[in-house]
C-alpha cells in the first residue's frame, strides 16, 4: 500500500505572511495572533461561498446565455431581506443565522425555477396576482441573482462566526457593509405588465361535472402524461393595507403553484369570522402566482405589554383539474369562464380525475403596533388639592391619566410622595393599581390623603407604565406654619427644551408663588455658569402665583449649571433674596441628547428607586438607541435596546423609566451608558455617559449595609457578600440571618450551610457603639447542585443579566446588592480553544460536515469555515474538546428561573 504526503493549505491563507519564527526577537502576543488568524478564516469562508456560487452557475446557466432585457428598476417581489436587517440592527446572532439561511434558500429557489437565464448571473421570472378585478402578470429581470447568492453566502459565514462566539466588535460592522452590498444586488427590473379581467362567476352546478372536451373552442392536445393538474397553496400572508391604527385595515394573499396542467378555480373564499369575500379566478395556467383578497378590518383591543394584534381566518379554494376522460391534459384559453364550458353526460369520466377539489386552510397574522403608539400622547399628571398648605393640613393627591392615541391601552400607575418623619422626611408609596384607557380618553383617580405635621417642601413622583413604555410626573408641595407672615417662593421651573442642541434657545418657565396678604414686586434673574443671561422685573398679586419666562439664547455645547434667583424689590431698592432654584443642563452637538435622573435622592432603610432616561433625537429620521445602567460596582441593573420601544421618531423625544429595589445603608452611584450602535462603550457610534446618586439612611439604632465582591462573576464563579452591622444604641442587640434570596429564587439559604451558600457567623450580638461583620459566600456551581442536582446547571444562571442577592434578618430591615453573571470559559476550554483555533480552522469544514449534514454539503463547508473562524469555541485538535463542544450544545437546556412578579423594566432578576 502506498502513502501520499498531502500538505493542506486553506484557500486564501498566504504562508509567506507568517514570520520566520527563528528570527523573532521581541515579545509576541498569542491572543492578538489568534484573533487575527481567527478573523482570517472568515475570508476563507467567503472563498467557499464563491466556489458554491460557481457550482450553482454551472448547474443552471447555459453555455451562452442571452443578454438581460431592459426595464424599470424596482424592489424585489420574490425575496425580502428585511429579516436580515432586523437581526443586524438588533444584533441577535441566532436570528441573524436563521434569516440569512432562509433568504439564501429563497434566492436558490428563485434561481432553480427561473424562466430564463441571462449573462453575468441574471435570471427572468414572472409573478401572477389575482384579485377581485382580474389577473395581472408581471415579467421581471433580476440581473444580479448570482451576486446576491454569493453575498448571502459571505453573510452566512459572518453570522455563524458571531453566533458561535467570535466577539470581534468589527464583525457587526462588516455585516452591515455586506448587507449594503446585498441590497444593491437584490434590485430587479420590471420588463412588462399584462392584465386580464376576471371571468363571470359560474352558475352553481348541482353536482361536479367534468369539462366538455367536444367544445370546438377547446382544442385537444396529444396526451403524453397521465399527471393530474394540481393547485397547491404555498403560503398565506396577511399584509397591512394602510397605517390606520384602529381599526386595522389589511388584506390576505395566497401564494400558489399550479403543476401538471391547467386548473379551473371556481372560487376562492376568505372568511375572517366576521367578514367574507369570494373571488373567481377561472382558468389558471401552470406556474406560480398570488391571489389577493380585498380589504378586511380588525378592531384593536386593549394594548398592555405586547403591542401586537393577531388576526386570522379560513381560506377555501374550490378547483378542478382540466383533463380528458382518460386523464390526459388539454389546453383551454385562459380567458374562458368556467360557465362557458359545457356540461356533457357523466358516462366515461373518472371521479378521482375530474372531481372538484376543495382546499381549506386556517391562517393567522400578527401586526406590531409599536410604531402606532405615540408616547408623547400618553400623559400622567399629579393633582394635589393644595400646592401650599399649613402645618396640620391634609393634602389629597389625585392622578389624571390621558391617552391621546387612537389605540386603547392598559397600564399600572404608582404614586410616591415624601411625608414628615420626625424632624425629617421619608418616601412612601401612596397607591398603585391597574387602569385601562380607551382611545382618546382620560381618567382622574383619587389616590390618597396625607396629613402634614411639619413645615417644609415635600416632593411627589408618579409613573404610569404601559406596553413597555412609561409616562412620569413629579413636583412638590409647600407646607408652612400658620403664624408665618408669608413668603415668595419658586413653585417650579419647566425647562424647554431640556435637552437642547447646540445654538438652540432654551426657555425657563418659572412659576412663582406668593403667600403674603399683599402684592409684591420682584426681580428674577437666570444665571448660566454664574453669568446672568436674562432678568426681568415682575409683580405678583397677594396669595397668588405667576409664571415668568426667562431665555438662554444660543446654548453653548457642553455641561452647564443654571440658577434662578428671586429678589424682593421696592422701586430700585433690592430688599434681598427670597428664593433660588438651581439645576444642570447639557447642550449637545451630535445626533441625540440624553438625560438621566434618579428619584428619590434619599430612602430610609431602603425601598424602590426610579431611573428615568430621556432621549431627544435631533435627526430627520428615526434613531435606535442601546445601552445600560450599572451600579457603583459595575453590576448591570438595566439593559436597553433590542426592541422598537427604543426607537425614537425623527426630531422627537422619548422617556424610559425603570425601578430598582435597594436595601442597606449606603451611598449609591448609578451610571448610564447609551449610544446609537451596539450599546457597548467601545468607541463605535455616538456615545454618552451620565450618572445619578442617591442615599439610603438608617432606620433606628442599627446601621446595616452589604457589598458583594466581585460584583461581576462567571457562571461557574463565586462571590462574597460582606455585611457590616453597627449598633448606635445604648444596649446589646441580637441579630440573626433568617434567609438568603438569590434573584427570584427565594430562601436558597434558610439556616443550614450548603455547597452553594455558606454564612459565616449567622447570629451576632452587637454591644452598644460596636460593629460586627457577617460574610455570605455564594458559589454558583454549588448553588446549582443544591437547586437542580448537578453543578453542570450553573449555566442556567446565564438566563438573566444580573441577580439581586438579598439577606433577610429576623429583627431588622434586609440588605441587598447586585451581581452580574457572564460566560467565561474554563482553563481546559481555553487551552483547547488556543490549539483549536489554529487546527480547527484547517479541518473545520470536515468536522462540521461530518457532524452536521455531510462534508460535501454547502452547510458543512461554510459552517466548518465559520467554526474554524471562531476564537472561543471548543474545536480542538481532536483530543478533548470536539466531543465536549457538541455534547454541550445538545445537552444545554435552561431551567426556569422565575421572572419578577412586578413589572419594573430592569435587568436584575429579583430586583
Amino acid at each position: 500500500m502506498s502513502h501520499l504526503n498531502v500538505e493542506f493549505i486553506p484557500p486564501g491563507l498566504n504562508l509567506s505572511n507568517f514570520p520566520d519564527f527563528d528570527s523573532i526577537a521581541g515579545s509576541f502576543s498569542m491572543s492578538a495572533f489568534l484573533q487575527a488568524l481567527s478573523d482570517s478564516f472568515i475570508f476563507t469562508g467567503w472563498k467557499y461561498a464563491k466556489y458554491e456560487t460557481w457550482a450553482v452557475e454551472k448547474e443552471y446557466w447555459p453555455t451562452s446565455p442571452s443578454q438581460a432585457p431592459s426595464g424599470t428598476l424596482t424592489a424585489n417581489p420574490l425575496v425580502s431581506t428585511s429579516s436580515i436587517w432586523s437581526a443586524i440592527l438588533n444584533q441577535n446572532p441566532g436570528s441573524f443565522v436563521y434569516a440569512v439561511k432562509a433568504t439564501k434558500n429563497d434566492v436558490l429557489d428563485a434561481i432553480s425555477s427561473a424562466s430564463a437565464y441571462y449573462s453575468n448571473g441574471g435570471i427572468a421570472f414572472s409573478t401572477v396576482t389575482i384579485n377581485s378585478n382580474g389577473k395581472t402578470v408581471r415579467r421581471y429581470s433580476w440581473e444580479n441573482a448570482l451576486n446576491a447568492y454569493r453575498t448571502l453566502g459571505e453573510l452566512y459565514t459572518i453570522a455563524v462566526a458571531i453566533e458561535k462566539g467570535n466577539s470581534n466588535p468589527e464583525l457587526w460592522g462588516l455585516a452591515r457593509e455586506k448587507y449594503d452590498e446585498l441590497e444593491k444586488y437584490m434590485k430587479v427590473r420590471l420588463v412588462s405588465t399584462s392584465f386580464t379581467p376576471n371571468p363571470v362567476p359560474p352558475k352553481p352546478s348541482p353536482m361536479p361535472i367534468p369539462l366538455d372536451i367536444s367544445t370546438p373552442s377547446l382544442p385537444k392536445t396529444s396526451s403524453t402524461t397521465t399527471q393530474t393538474p394540481v393547485f397547491k397553496i404555498n403560503a398565506i400572508r396577511v399584509v397591512r393595507t394602510t397605517r390606520d391604527s384602529n381599526p386595522i385595515k389589511y388584506h390576505v394573499l395566497i401564494d400558489y403553484t399550479v403543476t401538471g396542467g391547467q386548473v379551473v378555480v371556481y372560487n376562492v373564499t376568505f372568511n375572517t369570522g366576521s367578514e367574507e369575500q369570494t373571488i373567481t379566478p377561472g382558468i389558471l395556467d401552470p406556474g406560480s402566482g398570488t391571489i389577493e383578497s380585498g380589504n378586511f378590518t380588525a378592531p384593536v383591543g386593549v394594548l398592555d405589554g405586547s403591542l401586537k394584534v393577531k388576526v386570522g381566518g379560513i381560506v377555501t379554494v374550490t378547483y378542478r383539474p382540466v383533463v380528458t376522460p382518460d386523464g390526459g391534459s388539454i389546453i383551454i384559453k385562459s380567458t374562458s369562464a368556467p360557465a362557458s364550458i359545457g356540461e356533457p353526460s357523466i358516462s366515461g369520466y373518472s371521479d378521482d380525475i375530474t372531481a372538484i377539489r376543495v382546499i381549506k386552510l386556517e391562517y393567522t397574522g400578527t401586526f406590531d403596533l409599536i410604531s402606532q403608539l405615540d408616547p408623547e400622547k400618553v400623559k400622567v399628571k399629579v393633582i394635589p388639592s393644595k400646592d401650599v398648605a399649613e402645618v396640620g393640613d391634609s393634602i389629597t393627591f389625585k392622578l389624571r391619566i390621558k391617552n391621546g392615541n387612537t389605540l386603547p391601552i392598559r397600564g399600572y400607575y404608582t404614586l410616591y410622595a415624601q411625608v414628615p418623619d420626625g424632624p425629617g422626611k421619608r418616601t412612601v408609596k401612596l397607591g398603585g393599581d391597574r387602569v385601562t384607557l380607551g382611545a382618546n380618553k382620560e381618567t382622574e383617580i383619587t389616590v390618597s390623603t396625607v396629613p402634614y405635621s411639619e413645615p417644609g417642601r415635600y416632593e411627589y413622583f408618579a409613573v404610569f407604565s404601559y406596553a413597555g413604555l412609561q409616562a412620569t410626573d413629579r413636583g412638590s408641595v409647600l407646607v408652612q406654619r400658620e403664624d408665618d407672615p408669608g413668603k415668595v417662593y419658586i413653585e417650579g421651573v419647566e425647562v424647554n427644551p431640556d435637552l437642547p442642541k447646540e445654538y438652540e434657545t432654551v426657555n425657563f418657565t418659572v412659576t412663582l408663588g406668593n403667600t403674603y396678604p399683599t402684592a409684591e414686586d420682584l426681580k428674577i434673574a437666570l444665571y448660566i455658569d454664574g453669568r446672568v443671561v436674562d432678568e426681568k422685573n415682575v409683580g405678583i398679586s397677594a396669595n397668588s402665583e405667576n409664571k415668568v419666562v426667562l431665555r438662554w439664547s444660543s446654548a453653548e455645547k457642553g455641561d452647564h449649571s443654571y440658577r434662578i434667583e428671586v429678589n424682593r424689590t421696592l422701586g430700585n431698592v433690592n430688599l434681598g433674596k427670597v428664593d433660588t432654584y438651581s439645576g444642570n443642563i447639557t447642550a449637545f452637538d451630535g445626533d441625540f441628547g440624553v438625560s438621566f435622573t434618579v428619584w428619590p435622592r434619599t430612602l430610609d432603610g431602603g425601598g424602590k428607586v426610579w431611573f428615568t432616561v430621556k432621549v431627544r433625537n435631533y435627526r430627520p429620521d428615526k434613531l435606535d438607541v442601546r445601552g445600560f445602567i450599572e451600579d457603583e460596582d459595575g453590576a448591570v441593573i438595566v439593559k436597553m435596546g433590542g426592541s422598537g420601544v427604543y426607537t425614537i421618531p425623527a426630531r422627537r423625544e422619548k422617556s424610559f423609566s425603570f425601578s430598582y429595589t435597594v436595601y442597606g445603608v449606603a451611598n449609591h452611584t448609578f451610571k448610564l451608558f447609551i449610544d446609537n450602535t451596539d450599546g457597548k462603550p467601545n468607541g463605535n457610534g455616538e456615545e454618552h455617559w451620565d450618572e445619578g446618586t442617591m442615599e439610603v439612611n438608617p432606620v433606628g439604632n442599627i446601621i446595616a449595609n452589604m457589598s458583594c465582591k466581585p460584583a461581576v462573576i462567571s457562571y461557574t464563579g463565586s462571590t462574597s457578600c460582606r455585611i457590616t452591622l453597627l449598633n448606635q444604641g445604648d444596649s446589646d442587640v441580637a441579630i440573626s440571618v433568617a434567609s438568603v434570596d438569590f434573584g427570584t429564587l427565594r430562601e436558597v439559604w434558610n439556616g443550614a450551610n450548603t455547597k452553594g451558600i455558606n454564612v459565616d457567623l449567622a447570629s451576632v450580638v452587637l454591644p452598644p457603639n460596636d460593629d460586627k461583620t457577617i460574610v455570605v459566600h455564594i458559589d454558583l456551581e454549588g448553588l446549582a447542585q443544591t437547586i437542580w442536582g448537578d453543578k453542570y446547571y450553573a449555566r442556567n444562571f446565564l438566563e438573566h443579566e444580573s441577580y439581586m442577592i438579598t439577606v433577610n434578618f429576623d429583627n431588622i430591615y434586609p440588605v441587598s446588592d447586585t451581581v452580574s453573571v457572564f460566560y467565561e470559559e474554563s482553563s481546559i476550554e481555553k487551552h483547547s480553544r488556543e490549539l483549536g483555533s489554529i487546527i480547527g480552522g484547517f479541518i473545520g469544514g470536515v468536522i462540521a460536515g461530518a457532524i452536521t449534514e455531510g462534508s460535501a454539503t454547502e452547510e458543512g463547508i461554510v459552517t466548518g469555515a465559520a467554526l474554524g473562524a471562531i476564537l472561543g469555541d471548543k474545536i480542538s485538535s481532536g483530543v478533548v474538546s470536539i466531543l465536549d463542544f457538541f455534547i454541550d450544545i445538545s445537552n444545554f437546556k435552561l431551567q426556569d428561573i422565575p421572572n419578577d412578579s412586578v413589572q419594573d423594566n430592569n435587568s436584575v432578576n429579583g430586583g
